[in-house]
């Protein structure tokens, strides 16, 4: 299974450590080259709605969850053209334990459960599926933000594709409401990577909207959203229990 770390090219201290974690735990990889929203240029940013994402996100996105949604596209655009699961990491990863038992593991359970999240996630939120040598593959049913490090099915990949004809949502929010996608989220668990404490490349995220408007329809849509991912959630688990 090839594995790919988003990263921007300029990142040389990113990829450098990159290249050092991979080479001593023996992992091959390939960089991909990351969209840098700051810049404006690639054309993957045309795909921004604002309006949209300040009534879902309460807030306008920053240039850097831009180019980072465009960046994760690009990695499910790959994972399409080679027609195989791939792992996708993003550049502030560290490696925690047995990467080569996890991604043995998915290798078999990806076509049944096309995107495993390996990351670090809480015990809550999700439930066990079935135990794996030392290591147990749950669903979620709450599934986390980050992005940090997964491995996708080229099906899902598509999916995502096919649902991101605009960006109106951070990438990691849009995998996390799955009833835009329909691809059940899944974790394989203890996690193996972890997202390093660092200095984020995105920029800052906290100007919220103020519009009234925006901000008294805001918990409606929200509500909406939690009923559509349970609906969602009880679908893929009468769907998984034929798995």
């Amino acid at each position: 299974m090839k594995t790919f770390v988003i990263s921007l090219a300029e990142s040389t201290e990113r990829r450098e450590r990159v290249v050092n974690a991979m080479t001593n735990a023996g992992i091959d990889f390939e960089f991909i080259d990351a969209v840098d929203g700051r810049k404006g240029e690639h054309p993957l940013l045309a795909k921004y709605n604002d309006a949209k994402h300040c009534q879902y996100h309460g807030r306008p996105a920053v240039p850097g969850e831009i180019g980072c949604y465009a960046s994760h596209y690009l990695a499910w655009q790959k994972c399409v053209e080679l027609e195989e699961p791939i792992v996708i990491f993003e550049d502030d990863f560290a490696l925690v334990g047995d990467f080569h038992t996890a991604i043995d593991i998915c290798k078999k359970e990806i076509t049944s459960h096309p995107f495993i999240r390996l990351e670090h996630s809480l015990p809550r939120g999700q439930y066990n599926l079935k135990r794996i040598g030392d290591f147990t593959l749950t669903k979620f049913f709450k599934v986390p933000q980050c992005a940090t490090c997964y491995v996708i099915h080229p099906s899902a990949a598509a999916r995502f594709i096919e649902k991101s004809f605009e960006f109106f949502l951070p990438v990691d929010v849009f995998v996390r409401y799955t009833y835009l996608h329909g691809v059940s989220i899944c974790h394989l668990k203890p996690h193996v990577v972890e997202p390093l404490a660092q200095d984020s490349i995105i920029g800052f995220r906290k100007n919220k909207v103020k519009n009234p408007i925006i901000k008294l329809t805001r918990p409606l849509l929200r509500l909406g959203i939690m009923i559509r991912i349970g609906i969602t959630n009880i679908k893929q688990h009468i769907a998984l229990k034929g798995v």
